[in-house]
């Protein structure tokens, strides 16, 4: 604990006076003779204790203490101001400038040891981390040589020992240094032990002290005297000193646990204030009340006392009740009235006697009344102490129900933590009951999904291979195929055509919402063209709308913006909405579709088109512009019922034109989820018989161009672009394909490869199939439906542990079913199959499903081509072996021996290696078609060689050895001998 203290004081006297008292009490002193020590001191080290005197040679005491308070801890310090102005604006002054007390001089030295005492223990009690507790014995012996003696016993055992050589001291210092145990010898000058230990059971703050008396008398009427005064033990003087240490010990360990410390013991020192308007009155009498240990506030008036109050606590109030200004009555109403000072007692001093005067006192508030007269003090020192013990009573009287309604609270807190444990326990044996449940429940809707799922993909494929069948049949009828139509029946199979497309786009939608809900559905962000793309779905509902004399306007977003979205999607998005507003869009109408670039703000607060309307919230995102896009007709309008759940599956609306219900409620609901998935949101706004406007806004997503698009290299060599996530593979396949005389271009993902398709042409593609993210079968189909990219022959590979299996799927063309005549007849022309009189061409068609086989067969059925038929894989390979084609047309997916085991079958071959094969395919392979394929492939690994590793790369201008890389390259020439490198020197043999 630092008890460094500073004295600050002219006088040498008051100096050495002070010091020795200091010391005694254990402090550490710095004297200090002017303001210059002083700040010197405070340079090495800043004190727990100052005592400063007002009046200094070199300046102001007071004036410094805010230097004082500036310096590093200066405000923990205990200042105490020493002054010979005792007056109440002095000590006003004093307190103001930061003192924490202010003592009069002359002073009693041992208040001003005591005070400091008090105040340096309960600063520090405050600011500093706990110490080990290290219990202190106070003695109380008249005999020095015993207390000295007593004293180096106990020191040894770990005890702080403090000394008193009579009661009045011994009182005062525990008081002052609350002690844990006090040792009183009986017989003392003065208040003997006895009454010591009486006076100490008096006072709240100390009565819970143990305490031994001591004494040399024989007999048990000692023992007796002792315990009867309150003494928790007694000793004699001749016993011997292990059996007094012993007993100290017993009696500590029994001693009640303390209580919350008290503000001041009752035989501590205090302040009064005393308040008079005769200076004889305030000099006389306040000597005499210092002279008994009491530090005296003067105040020459009622208001000078309550300012004085305003700032510093005193102890009791002792009021003159004739003054000027606010007499004693006023000054004690006012002091009353103050919650603050309202238990301070209040003693009213005249110089009158009577009833009267006293009653009022009385009622004024006073405590008591006392009529100033010649030998009176000692009667007003008694009054004086009956109203401080009064008070100590009372103050102990408020801690012991304030501990009791604590101890209540804490109980009633207890309880009720014990209820709240109790009911929280309840409510999570709840809770975990719900949770089970709802977890079974969970359970039960994700096997649902999963069996709604793959009966979605097993239907989806068992209705589409009829559909195929009606819609490629009914399409036949129609084009004369099959012999001349008349108009009626032409009509009628037109009829058959458009309903078996529109149950076709029922099953697609089907199947779109629910691999949006299943959270299947990967977004191919790409570079496009908007206005482009916009227009294009423009010209897709045109046809229909001018059939209904119904207007299209178009305003683009303009300058040739290119927009980072999902192309197909978008095209869907765009589809959808105008095709509903050419529905419900009468003749003579009119369809507006705009796009334009906006804030953020507007995109998430604006309601475009009509008045009424609800919209979705935007999600947060990093983007701060979004492009706008909205479909604004000027149809039948949605009545405001309609609205709410106008983007729910299956809301159906009723076409008061047709009178009946349009479309299957699934479009508006994809739309909305589409949009989600892009980070965007939808609105609806309408008026009935005025119109509807649907709107979309999407993040405005900037393509980033990079700054080399591929190495200047010449030209006269065809481009092999290597989808490959293994680079250990890609650097084998690029090596070879250097060497055959390929340039190389490598990308790791499929979502890699399509972000070069707005800039990139290869001649040829390598893909592997089990590729991260975005798989190489849903590559091959969205590769197949870009721009320019739909004829480049793809080898489609897998790699497993060094073993490459490769197959020509759509070395030469992939057609999506249902197929159209037109479609096959482009792709025939443009692998060169064109018929003349002296060249005919022999075409196989291959297909397990007879509906989708005489479909294709009618297709092929044109002038200048022969077709033979066989009925699944395994009849496709007899036929093409026997017969060799110069042309194989085949399912992609068939029970016995699908197509890529036909492909195989044809590779090992030499008669049949060499015939192109178009691949007939779904539009959107299931998760059924995607785990046939890989079956496949794995079966194909497997039985190729497993124990070889890879072989060395050819040299240039040599042929590709057997095995896994010969196997690479005769796929790779198979598939480009069909292009206009087919004659490249390095790769013939």
């Amino acid at each position: 604990m630092n008890k460094r203290t500073f004295i600050v004081e002219d006088s040498i006297t008051v100096r050495m006076d002070l010091r020795e008292a200091l010391e005694d009490a254990g402090f550490d002193c710095v004297e200090c003779a002017s303001l210059a020590q002083a700040r010197a001191a405070l340079a090495e080290g800043v004190p727990a204790l100052v005592l400063l005197d007002n009046q200094l040679p070199d300046g102001d005491g007071g004036a410094w203490l805010p230097e004082l308070r500036a310096a590093p801890q200066g405000s923990e310090c205990v200042v105490l101001i020493l002054s010979n102005a005792s007056q109440a604006g002095d000590r006003l002054r004093g307190i103001a400038h930061g003192a924490d007390e202010y003592v009069g001089k002359p002073y009693d030295r041992v208040y001003v040891i005591d005070r400091a005492r008090e105040l340096v223990r309960q600063r520090q009690a405050r600011v500093a981390a706990p110490e080990p507790h290290v219990a202190s014995v106070l003695l109380i012996d008249d005999s020095e040589t015993f207390r000295e003696a007593l004293g180096e016993a106990l020191e040894p055992h770990g005890y702080d020992i403090y000394m008193a050589a009579h009661g009045e001291d011994g009182l005062r210092q525990a008081a002052a240094l609350r002690p844990n145990a006090v040792i009183v010898d009986q017989h003392m000058p003065g208040i003997d032990g006895a009454a010591v230990i009486r006076r100490l059971r008096l006072d709240p703050a100390l009565r819970h002290t143990p305490c031994l008396l001591l004494t040399a008398d024989e007999g048990p009427e000692a023992e007796l005297r002792a315990l009867e005064a309150g003494a928790d033990a007694f000793a004699r003087k001749q016993d011997d000193v292990d059996l007094i240490l012993a007993r100290v010990a017993a009696m500590l360990r029994s001693a009640t646990a303390s209580l919350p410390e008290q503000g001041a013991s009752l035989l501590g020192p205090k302040r009064l204030l005393l308040v008079d308007d005769s200076a004889n009155v305030l000099a006389e009498l306040g000597a005499m009340l210092r002279d008994d240990g009491f530090d005296v506030v003067a105040a020459s008036s009622g208001e000078q006392a309550l300012e004085l109050l305003a700032v510093q606590s005193v102890d009791a109030v002792l009021l003159d009740v004739q003054m000027p200004g606010i007499g004693g009555l006023e000054t004690c109403r006012r002091i009353k009235s103050a919650p603050a000072l309202r238990d301070t007692p209040v003693l009213l001093l005249t110089a009158f006697e009577g009833r009267a005067s006293m009653l009022a006192g009385l009622e004024a508030g006073a405590d008591d009344y006392v009529v100033k007269a010649n030998g009176e003090v000692e009667l007003l020192k008694a009054r004086l102490r009956a109203q401080l013990r009064r008070k100590q009573f009372e103050d102990e009287a408020r801690r012991v129900h304030a501990e009791l309604h604590n101890s209540a609270m804490e109980a009633a807190e207890a309880r009720a933590a014990r209820d709240l444990a109790d009911s929280r326990a309840e409510l999570l044996a709840v809770l975990q009951q719900r949770n089970d449940a709802l977890e079974q429940l969970n359970s039960e809707l994700s096997r649902a999904s999963s069996a709604k799922t793959a009966f979605l993909s097993t239907m989806s494929h068992e209705l589409r291979t009829p559909l195929n069948a009606v819609i490629g049949f009914a399409q036949l009828m129609r084009d004369g195929a099959a012999g001349p139509v008349s108009d009626r029946q032409a009509e009628f199979c037109n009829h058959i055509h458009n309903a078996g497309q529109h149950l076709l786009s029922l099953v697609n939608d089907l199947l779109d919402m629910a691999k949006i809900e299943a959270g299947r559905v990967d977004l191919d962000i790409e570079p496009v063209d908007l206005d482009e793309l916009l227009r294009d779905a423009l010209a897709i509902v045109q046809e229909r709308a001018r059939l209904n004399q119904v207007t299209m306007d178009f305003f683009g977003v303009g300058g040739q913006h290119r927009l980072c979205v999902d192309r197909r999607r978008l095209r869907q998005i765009i589809y959808n909405l105008l095709s509903n507003a050419a529905k419900f869009t009468p003749k003579g109408g009119n369809i507006r579709l705009e796009a334009r670039k906006v804030t953020r703000a507007r995109a998430r607060e604006s309601l475009p088109g009509f008045p009424a309307g609800r919209r979705s919230e935007l999600p947060e995102s990093d983007y701060d512009d979004f492009v706008q896009i909205s479909v604004t007709d000027s149809g039948i309008g949605i009545p405001a019922d309609g609205l709410e759940k106008l983007f729910q599956p299956f809301n159906q609306i009723r076409n008061v034109l047709t009178h009946k219900v349009e479309g299957t409620g699934l479009g508006l609901a994809t739309v909305a989820r589409l949009v989600q998935l892009h980070g965007g949101a939808v609105a609806v706004s309408s008026q009935p018989d005025k119109g509807s406007c649907f709107t979309c806004w999407l993040p405005w997503r900037e393509p980033v161009v990079p700054d080399l698009i591929l190495p200047d290299e010449p030209s006269e060599r065809p481009l092999a672009l290597v989808i490959e996530h293994n680079e250990g593979a890609a650097a084998l396949m690029q090596t070879q394909l250097n060497a055959a005389g390929f340039r190389v271009r490598h990308v790791a993902s499929a979502e890699a490869a399509l972000a070069l398709a707005p800039r990139l042409r290869p001649d040829l593609i390598t893909l592997e199939v089990n590729l991260p993210g975005l798989d190489g079968w849903e590559l091959l189909s969205r590769l197949k439906n870009l721009p320019g990219w739909a004829h480049i022959p793809v080898v489609v590979v897998s790699v497993d542990a060094g073993q490459e299996v490769a197959l020509s799927l759509g070395a030469s063309a992939v057609l999506h079913k249902p197929v159209s005549r037109k479609a096959l007849t482009k792709e025939l022309q443009m692998l060169g199959f064109k018929p003349t009189a002296t060249r005919k061409f022999l075409v196989l068609a291959i297909s397990d499903a007879p509906g989708e086989l005489q479909s294709l067969s009618a297709h092929l059925s044109q002038p200048g081509f022969s077709v033979l038929r066989a009925t699944g894989g395994k009849e496709g390979i007899e036929l093409a072996r026997r017969h060799v084609p110069d042309l194989i047309v085949l399912d992609l997916l068939m029970a016995e021996v699908d197509g890529i085991g036909v492909v195989e079958a044809l590779q090992r071959d030499p008669l049949t290696a060499a015939i192109p094969v178009i691949v007939v395919a779904a539009s959107q392979l299931t998760t059924r078609d995607r785990e046939l394929l890989n079956r496949h492939v794995q079966r194909a690994t497997v039985s190729r060689e497993p124990g070889a590793g890879p072989s060395p790369a050819p040299a240039p201008g040599s042929r590709a050895p057997a095995g896994p890389q010969g196997h690479f390259m005769d796929e790779v020439k198979r598939a480009i001998s069909r292009t206009s490198w087919g004659d490249l020197d390095p790769l013939d043999e």
